[in-house]
């Protein structure tokens, strides 16, 4: 009786005796399992050649805490009549894959398990399709038999996976870490005539082949095969059917290959592997791989049920693994369970409500995963655990996933939820994602459990979270109210100032305290415009933490020179630059000096002209930290405001030209900020400003070459608040004081245009006959021309 004979034979006595109890619900033996699956089989290939023993077929599926940990309750049938089958692997969390002859023709499979009651099946059935690879831990010693590498196969235990594969072939684990491991491949080789054929194995370290159960062909040397020998059989005539062929490989560390390759006459002769090819996946007996198309739990309406699969792996800065899951609902029936709504917990605190969701842990483990299908009249759950952590071939080949692939994930996090270390993690990605709003998201929950950080750590956050608590931006400043705004900006100033305040108190080196005391000083300057206190905290950083040469110091000073510059006491405000410029920071010559500060403003104005606004902001500092004493001269002030203006922030803008001008009337730069004001205010129609920009430049600066460009912007100020006469009057003087000038053109037409607007027809067209007659080529001449056609009498 062979093997099959058997297990069919102890299958039906088993399934006889226990038939009275088991005939309910449809399930007729089956009544005490809780959970079947049905299992679609596709048909054979068309061409495929008649072989001995039976077909398979191959299926893989959770068990959601139903199996019992060896697989006994396991059962299967095929077209109502039971099946041979045997255990492939029982996975983490019981996810098991099975391979069972197909003993009667037909296109459906059941499995059926969760019985704690029953007992395994006994059977040594063996499946005679396809290739099946398993690999274990390599636990040491020496391998020089056969003998020594089966027992040491036997010893290698808990396996770390086992599945179908196309051949026998890989440079890696595909269930593990790709070192001490071994590999235990069989194959069914079908051939459809008789056939003379040399093997030869590919293997690093060690390896073994036997075909038909007899040794063939053996490697025992540690480093692997080499590149210019062959490791081959003898020719070997092998009848026409199925032949198992069976490779032991050890592989103890570096480079990892298992392969086997054939020749018989006439093939071809490849390059790649010499005479010798990789067997081909067509060469051995097809297997068949079924398909999950239905789920019960039995008593259940809905029979809850997902899928999960590990889909990537980013690696933050320090190695860290993030590991990204998909997870898809596959409730049966569907039609019942769309009608439900979905709710995740994925084991680490958070949640999702998608119907097929992505989700990123931050840290590999296991997790519970819960789905649970919410009804208006039930709820129905199931559990599956999952085991997040490397995807062995996608590591091991380098295919890793970017830290932004997830920022839209992580935005979507419950942080308050995760336990501490998940938020330790997920601040760090939002650090690296440099996304302040996700940043402050997950690390206010973080900085709630101090407690939990050593003193080092929390600083470290303290000051990370502060920082963007206190820069945070509204979602939409546009339809935001601007009272709105500010009391809310307020608000994060303040509670930054907690943050630094409660890390100050846990802070032990000098250089954090000193960190702590400039970044409380800045909020106080820069944030709620209160100098006295910001003086305070500049001046307790030199008095408290000051140390020779400390970065902190050398700041706090210059910080101090811009409270004094702000305040207008431009002497004091130089003194602190000075300061700060005496403190070395470097032992440049003064050649490389000169030229770093010549080229710091050309590399802004180039970044800025570019939109590459952060860099043109880091350039500036840079400037500003190397050569403090500039702040006062008044050009870096000028570029930082026009790169406010280019980013849309006139509030800034407005703040960097008033500070310099007010601080430093004598800065050689003052007439051109006094402008830049005016062409801020005139472009955005606050011409009482721009009236008084334009004056005090006038007033200020008389010397200035740009009074007359101050006149100009007079002039159209006028002419926009509608007071013709005095527009008139500014362009007409501006023209008669420099008949020749470059702004000559500009005003007359101003000057036209303020007549004309004011009713004054005549006086416009002497005007602009004048702008034709004296500026003829210009274009101002030209628009002059289309307005004298529109004025002169027809």
């Amino acid at each position: 009786m062979n093997a099959m004979a058997r297990w069919l034979t102890t299958a039906a006595a088993c399934l006889v005796a226990s038939t009275g109890a088991l005939g309910a619900e449809g399930w007729d033996q089956y009544a005490a399992w809780q959970a079947r699956r049905t299992v679609s089989i596709p048909a054979p290939e068309a061409k495929q050649p008649k072989l001995p023993d039976l077909d398979c077929v191959f299926v893989s599926f959770p068990t959601a805490e139903f199996l019992q940990p060896d697989g006994a309750d396991l059962r299967v049938e095929i077209g109502g009549k039971p099946a041979p089958f045997k255990i492939v692997d029982i996975g983490f969390g019981g996810h098991v894959s099975l391979v069972a002859g197909i003993s009667t023709p037909s296109d459906t499979m059941h499995v059926y398990y969760g019985n704690p009651a029953a007992k395994p099946l006994s059977s040594d059935w063996e499946p005679q399709r396809g290739v099946w690879l398993e690999t274990r831990p390599f636990k040491g010693g020496e391998i020089r038999t056969l003998a020594q590498a089966r027992d040491a196969w036997a010893k290698a235990l808990p396996a770390y996976g086992a599945a179908p594969v196309q051949q026998i072939f890989h440079g890696l684990n595909l269930f593990g870490p790709s070192d001490n491991y071994m590999s235990l491949y069989k194959g069914w080789l079908a051939l459809d005539k008789e056939t003379q054929i040399t093997f030869a194995i590919v293997v690093d370290d060690l390896g073994f082949l036997l075909v038909d159960g007899a040794p063939a062909a053996s490697w025992t040397q540690l480093g692997g095969t080499p590149r210019d020998q062959h490791v081959a059989s003898e020719p070997l005539t092998l009848k026409a059917g199925l032949h198992p062929i069976t490779l032991v490989h050890i592989e103890a560390s570096g480079a990892q290959a298992a392969g086997v390759a054939w020749w018989t006459p006439g093939m071809p002769r490849g390059q790649k592997f010499l005479h010798f090819q990789i067997i081909p996946p067509q060469a051995f007996a097809p297997l068949r791989y079924g398909k999950l198309v239905d789920y019960e739990v039995r008593g259940q309406a809905v029979s809850a049920d997902f899928a999960s699969s590990n889909e990537g792996d980013a690696l933050l800065d320090d190695g860290k693994m993030l590991v990204r899951f998909a997870f898809k609902d596959t409730s049966r029936p569907a039609n019942r369970a769309l009608l439900c709504q979905p709710s995740w917990d994925f084991g680490d605190g958070t949640t999702s409500a998608e119907r097929d969701p992505s989700h990123v842990y931050l840290r590999p483990g296991d997790y519970t995963v819960t789905l649970t299908l919410k009804s208006q009249s039930a709820a129905y759950a199931v559990r599956q655990k999952v085991r997040a952590g490397p995807a062995y071939a996608r590591a091991a080949a380098g295919h890793w996933d970017k830290v932004a692939d997830y920022q839209r994930i992580l935005q979507g996090y419950q942080f308050d939820k995760m336990a501490t270390p998940d938020l330790l993690v997920a601040t760090q990605a939002a650090a690296e994602l440099e996304d302040p709003t996700l940043i402050v998201a997950a690390g206010r929950p973080l900085l709630e459990r101090g407690g939990e950080l050593d003193d080092a750590a929390f600083v470290h956050h303290c000051l990370l979270v502060g920082r963007h608590v206190r820069d945070l931006k509204p979602k939409d400043p546009e339809k935001a109210d601007p009272q709105t705004v500010e009391r809310n900006a307020r608000d994060r100033a303040e509670e930054a100032l907690r943050i630094f305040d409660a890390a100050e108190k846990r802070a032990k080196d000098v250089a954090a305290r000193a960190r702590l005391s400039n970044e409380k000083g800045d909020i106080y300057y820069y944030y709620l415009n209160d100098l006295e206190q910001a003086e305070k905290a500049y001046g307790r950083t030199l008095s408290q933490h000051a140390q020779t040469a400390d970065a902190q110091v050398r700041l706090a000073q210059i910080r101090l020179g811009d409270v004094y510059r702000t305040k207008g006491d431009a002497p004091a405000a130089l003194k602190a630059y000075a300061r700060a410029a005496d403190m070395p920071i470097h032992d440049r010559t003064e050649g490389v000096q000169a030229a770093r500060r010549g080229s710091f403003p050309r590399t802004v104005e180039d970044y800025t002209s570019r939109k590459l606004y952060k860099e043109a902001h880091e350039a500036l500092d840079e400037w500003d930290w190397e050569f403090p004493t500039d702040k006062l001269v008044g050009y870096s002030s000028l570029l930082r405001a026009r790169l406010a203006a280019a980013e849309g922030n006139q509030k800034e803008a407005v703040k960097q030209a008033e500070e310099l001008v007010r601080g430093n009337k004598e800065s050689e730069y003052a007439d051109d900020l006094l402008l830049f004001l005016a062409d801020l205010y005139l472009g955005d129609g606050q011409l009482e400003q721009a009236l008084d920009a334009a004056s005090r430049l006038l007033a200020g600066y008389p010397a200035s070459e740009l009074q007359g460009e101050a006149h100009l912007r007079r002039a159209r100020v006028y002419l926009q608040q509608a007071k013709h006469d005095e527009a008139a009057k500014e362009g007409l003087d501006l023209a008669a004081a420099d008949p020749d000038g470059p702004n000559a053109p500009k005003a007359l037409l101003l000057a036209a245009k303020a007549q004309a607007a004011g009713k004054k027809r005549d006086e416009a067209i002497k005007t602009l006959e004048r702008l034709a007659q004296k500026h003829p080529t210009t274009p101002e001449a030209a628009e002059g021309l289309r307005m004298l056609k529109e004025l002169r009498p027809r």
